[in-house]
């Protein structure tokens, strides 16, 4: 895949080095092609109209051009070494190619494309990543809301309304607590008060004693008549006769007073005994009230461990949310950040000499093989040599002394059988090679 990607990077489908089909022809191939052409149109039936070339299907076009593409992929493909450095972390390439360059940019764009497939390789992994947890956030928050629903809908069948920490069940058993602290200490007070006052008018101290009756404004206002018409009666007594009739409209005056004040006290009587009927009542109220709201409380407590429950799993569920929600951001921050794990140490340079062949090398390699060869070759020929080549051959093959050797003379033309007579020959050239042998001996 890799490598596809550097094909298509540098167009090496439409190189010749890479891609055979789009090399021009050479002179060679024009001439084969010519010969067999005219060989055809020898033969009898050599020259049948040309069929119309039949457009490929689309399946085959890209069939073709897949084939295509995977011949060019496998001439980069053997181009290119790709080797560690040892124990090293450090990745070498190595490429060919007949133009220095193009060695040059595969390398170079191999290089590339790693990286680059590196960062797309994490940015899918985050994008996949994200969408995960993009859908499972969204799973969870429905989740979140149908807990929270669950929750709320059981607190609204069960009546489990809280304030201020407190249901409202709870909240009113306070309330109720409290009223009835307040309704039982009304109720004893005032009963208290309708005992006193019943035992003081029962001891018959007098009003002044009384001492509801001395914070009744009635009776301080009776009270107070009492005392203007005490003056008018001790006058009256001064002035008059019992059987005067001042005298005698001071004593009426004077009972309807007391008569008064008699009645008043028996409406504070009336009133306190009233109070206290209406406080015992509403502490009796506030009892049943309070013993119908715990009866409600030992329900709600039943009905407080389903919820819970569905409070722990809604919390459960949030608690999760939270998470996948900060997961979710972070896999979002890292798409901005994503870095290779790879980076270039160096750059392939434009090689300033072609790798192979390795001119001094194979110069040496010929120069030590020809030697080798020669060498062989004259052992063999020496082996093979049957002629007698020197003075003691001749002796050891002949068996007599040595005398001497002349040259054979050459012959007359290039297109004549015919030898030159010796005598002649001497005549002729008398200081050549042939001469002096004779001479010589």
């Amino acid at each position: 895949s890799l490598i596809e990607k550097v094909v298509r990077r540098l167009d090496l489908v439409n190189n010749p080095e890479f891609n055979w089909a789009k090399a021009e022809p050479s002179d060679m191939d024009r001439r084969i092609g010519a010969v067999k052409s005219f060989i055809k149109s020898l033969m009898p039936f050599g020259k049948k109209k040309q069929p119309e070339e039949v457009a490929l299907a689309p399946a085959d076009a890209a069939e073709a051009a897949r084939r295509e593409l995977d011949g060019v992929i496998g001439a980069v493909r053997s181009a290119i070494w790709v080797n560690r450095v040892g124990s090293t972390y450090i990745i070498e390439i190595n490429a060919t190619s007949a133009d220095p360059k193009m060695a040059a940019n595969l390398a170079n764009t191999l290089a590339e494309v790693y990286l680059s497939n590196q960062l797309d390789t994490k940015y899918d992994a985050t994008r996949r990543a994200s969408d995960w947890l993009d859908l499972r956030v969204e799973e969870l928050r429905q989740e979140v809301r149908s807990a929270e629903g669950a929750v709320e809908q059981h607190r609204a069948r069960a009546g489990l309304f809280a304030t201020e920490g407190f249901t409202l069940i709870e909240q009113t058993i306070r309330d109720l607590n409290t009223q009835l602290s307040v309704a039982q200490s009304e109720y004893t007070e005032k009963s208290a008060r309708l005992r006193n006052l019943n035992s003081q008018i029962q001891a018959g101290g007098g009003v002044d004693t009384i001492t509801e009756a001395l914070n009744s404004l009635n009776i301080a206002s009776l009270r107070q008549k009492q005392a203007d018409l005490a003056v008018r009666k001790a006058e009256a007594e001064r002035k008059y006769q019992p059987q005067h009739p001042e005298y005698q409209r001071v004593q009426v005056e004077s009972a309807d007073i007391e008569r008064q004040i008699t009645a008043e006290l028996n409406r504070l009587v009336s009133s306190l005994e009233q109070e206290v009927l209406i406080a015992r009542e509403k502490v009796s109220t506030i009892n049943g009230s309070l013993g119908s709201a715990k009866a409600d409380l030992a329900k709600a407590n039943s009905a407080g461990v389903e919820q819970a429950a569905l409070e722990r799993e809604a919390q459960a569920s949030r608690t999760l949310l939270e998470q996948f929600s900060g997961r979710l951001k972070e896999t979002d921050e890292l798409d901005q950040i994503t870095d290779a794990d790879a980076i270039i140490d160096s750059r392939a340079p434009i090689p300033g000499g072609p790798s192979f062949p390795n001119t001094s090398l194979n110069l040496m390699l010929g120069i030590m093989l020809g030697v080798a060869l020669a060498g062989f070759v004259g052992l063999v020929t020496e082996l093979l040599d049957s002629y007698i080549s020197s003075p003691e051959e001749v002796e050891q093959v002949t068996g007599v002394p040595y005398i001497g050797q002349i040259p054979l003379l050459p012959a007359a033309g290039n297109f004549t059988k015919s030898r030159i007579k010796p005598a002649e020959y001497l005549i002729d050239k008398p200081h050549s090679g042939f001469a002096e042998a004779f001479r010589h001996r």
